[in-house]
């Protein structure tokens, strides 16, 4: 049995396993110890009323990428108010997780609605009612009846194969349930492109925009477990209030995107908070965080780093990992001095529509350009030599 408060300092804590009959008989006492294992990604811990419940992972996809993600996430517990605020802990097990942004935004809705939030932050109301009617899979065998429930059975896959579901419907979204492994999951179609799904720690709704009828979904990993699929049609945002909830305790370097990063060394624990505004009583508050950073293994070699770091790089980071942005141009850069360097970012005619300059430190830090319009432009960083890129937007 493992203990469910969060853990202090990356610490272990051993239980004894009992099993008994009856009453206080004791049938047998084993003489097994297991260690627990911290968790290899910041965890998200919701306060409920009477202590921190574990919520969910978060940053997934820096899992695959190690580098900066935006993830925004509909919290799975309701936090409880105390003192007029909402509280929450981030805890780093075994990773170095660094963290830019921390918002909480209070979402009020008519009751008995879901809520799902857009890879690009967008909340929506939905109503995910459209079902598969057929789900094959490589070797030929159906999962409809698999997909059609949520914890009443799951589809199995790996590395190389392929599930094929179709509905017979049109829907704004596909609405999915998986459960805990956490794993890598690409989503193909020919009329829409493909997109990648990240897993959370525990099963959580993803949504997305896709109005296709048939999707296949492709394991990337040596186990992949789907456990319910839906198409999900959007609801009037009219019945939506949202508002940012405002900061109580909240680090200077989580409290606005300045690519001035809080950094969680394993076993650290963030503790913060927001103050908690009243809602109206015809309506139920969801609560969709956002956190802007990502996490990496402590077990990558220091050579490894020391050699990226012995000459200055630059590199373009765009989400989604394609030439396309939907949210802000990012610029990723590395340096191995402090130094300032000039950016631009340059429309296809030649017209400069950004320009800044920048003061470098040392290692690895994101520039933010902002959004752009739909088209091609090129982004030169110049410091004593210069370096373009190429970068497609469509919106």
């Amino acid at each position: 049995w493992r203990d469910p408060d969060p853990l202090n300092k990356g610490e272990t804590r051993n239980y004894l396993v009992c099993r008994w009959l009856s009453g206080d008989d004791f049938h047998h006492v084993s003489d097994t110890v297991k260690a627990y294992r911290p968790y290899p990604c910041p965890v998200l811990y919701t306060f409920t009323g009477n202590s921190f419940k574990l919520d969910n992972s978060l940053l997934p996809e820096s899992e695959f990428t190690h580098q900066f993600t935006r993830d925004y996430y509909i919290l799975e517990k309701k936090p409880e108010v105390k003192d007029g605020k909402y509280q929450f802990k981030i805890i780093e097990g075994i990773d170095n997780t660094y963290i830019d942004l921390i918002k909480l935004r209070l979402i009020d809705h008519p009751k008995g609605k879901e809520i799902g939030v857009l890879p690009n932050g967008e909340a929506t109301l939905l109503n995910p009612s459209i079902l598969p009617i057929q789900a094959i899979d490589n070797k030929g065998k159906d999962w409809k009846d698999s997909l059609l429930t949520e914890g009443g059975g799951y589809y199995y896959g790996k590395k190389g194969d392929h599930l094929d579901v179709k509905f017979d419907q049109e829907g704004d979204y596909l609405y999915l349930l998986k459960p805990p492994p956490k794993e890598e999951v690409e989503v193909s179609s020919e009329s829409e492109g493909s997109t990648m799904l990240y897993t959370r720690m525990n099963g959580s709704n993803i949504l997305f925009p896709y109005s296709g009828s048939v999707i296949r979904f492709l394991p990337q990993d040596s186990l992949c477990q789907i456990d319910c699929v839906r198409k999900a049609i959007r609801l009037p945002a009219s019945q939506l209030i949202e508002k940012e909830a405002s900061p109580v305790d909240l680090p200077e370097e989580v409290a606005k995107e300045d690519s001035v990063y809080y950094h969680l060394s394993p076993g650290d624990t963030l503790e913060f908070s927001f103050k908690a505004p009243s809602s109206k009583p015809h309506l139920t508050r969801s609560y969709c965080l956002e956190v802007v950073g990502y996490y990496t293994s402590v077990r990558e070699k220091k050579s490894t780093e020391e050699g990226k770091r012995r000459k200055i790089t630059y590199k373009n980071y765009i989400k989604p990992p394609s030439s396309i942005i939907t949210g802000n141009l990012l610029l990723e850069v590395s340096s191995n001095e402090r130094k300032e360097v000039k950016v631009e970012v340059i429309d296809r005619i030649g017209r400069i529509v950004r320009s800044k300059k920048v003061e470098l430190n040392r290692g690895k830090s994101w520039i933010d350009l902002g959004k752009l319009t739909s088209g091609i432009y090129f982004v030169m960083v110049s410091s004593e030599r210069s370096k373009t890129y190429k970068v497609t937007v469509i919106r």
